[in-house]
């Protein structure tokens, strides 16, 4: 089971015909959530996510019978409970190894969730233990990838991820195509060594990378270094996501991504350390979005310390919005 070290409360609604259905999770510092109440053998709840209809993804832990398992639920607005996936389902395409944790999660307008999967059965290892899977439906789990895969456009290198168990963990980020975007790294086959990171795209017909080490942002001034966080996905195919710049090693910048079929074009939204408004920034904070319309939000530190919130609309310059310690 997947054990994330974070310290967070939170606390999601649901409209469900006309009334708020309400998920209460409180996180300890192993990363399992006490649920507030244990319900039907629920003892905790993961992170959830919602979609734009209000259908909300969760990972629930639950014990039956003694036996500890996690089991992937999707509460539809209208009232709805399906478990999509549990612990001890098979991974598809794995060769026979099961589900064996179920980590992060994204959910997209259809209610189709990607997830992030550890594996367990004969012959796991740390070269295939870990899978990234879509589910619309029980019995409907679809492979996106797994560690030991061949990757696209590396000319046969297989992805691989780091060997420390807080370092082994992919963060997908599904849209209304059923496209799933993450980041994570690759290497050649047989090789202890990781060769690369990149962001991939892989959809139902096509699977690319999208952003790899070295990649040129439009203009040619600033490429793209590892490492790379999370890859959030628009429905218009594009995807934002942190990584290091170059020049400017050690320097984390906000990067926005296209799919090829929409051009193809790397834009390098903020870079370095910047003034916006008068204020002196760096965007090395691990906090940002987009929407459909690619109008973006992130999160950056100014020379004096304070957490300050960016927007960028499409075709204006960044501007800032709010300061720690007052509005802007």
């Amino acid at each position: 089971m997947f054990r994330h070290l974070t310290l967070s409360f939170a606390m999601i609604f649901a409209a469900a015909q006309g009334s708020a259905a309400v998920f209460t999770y409180e996180t300890n510092v192993l990363g399992f959530a006490r649920s507030l109440p244990a319900v039907n053998g629920v003892i905790s709840y993961g992170a959830p996510v919602i979609n734009e209809v209000g259908d909300v993804a969760v990972v629930a832990t639950v014990q039956n019978g003694g036996v500890i398992s996690e089991e992937l639920y999707r509460f539809a607005s209208n009232g709805a409970l399906t478990v999509l996936a549990r612990t001890s389902d098979a991974a598809p395409g794995s060769g026979g190894l099961v589900i064996g944790g179920i980590g992060n999660i994204s959910i997209n307008t259809a209610g189709t969730v990607a997830f992030e999967a550890e594996l367990d059965g004969a012959g796991a290892t740390l070269a295939n233990d870990l899978g990234v899977y879509k589910v619309s439906a029980p019995g409907a789990v679809a492979e996106v990838f797994q560690v030991g895969d061949v990757a696209p456009d590396t000319g046969g290198e297989v992805y691989k991820l780091f060997d420390d168990a807080f370092l082994r963990t992919v963060k997908p980020s599904i849209n209304d195509a059923g496209d799933v975007f993450f980041a994570t790294t690759y290497s050649t086959p047989g090789s202890d060594i990781l060769k690369d990171g990149a962001v991939f795209r892989v959809g139902s017909g096509s699977s690319e990378i999208l952003a790899r080490e070295g990649t040129l942002a439009a203009g040619g001034a600033v490429s793209v270094d590892f490492p790379f966080s999370e890859v959030v996905a628009s429905n218009t195919g594009q995807g934002i996501f942190r990584a290091d710049s170059n020049p400017g090693f050690g320097t984390s910048g906000i990067f926005l991504t296209d799919s090829p079929e929409v051009g193809g074009d790397l834009e390098a939204v903020f870079t370095g350390t910047k003034v916006i408004d008068g204020v002196s920034v760096t965007a090395g904070n691990p906090f940002y979005s987009i929407n459909d319309t690619g109008d973006i939000v992130f999160e950056g530190t100014t020379a004096g310390g304070e957490t300050a919130v960016f927007s960028r609309f499409v075709g204006e310059a960044p501007v800032v919005r709010l300061v720690s310690g007052g509005l802007s």
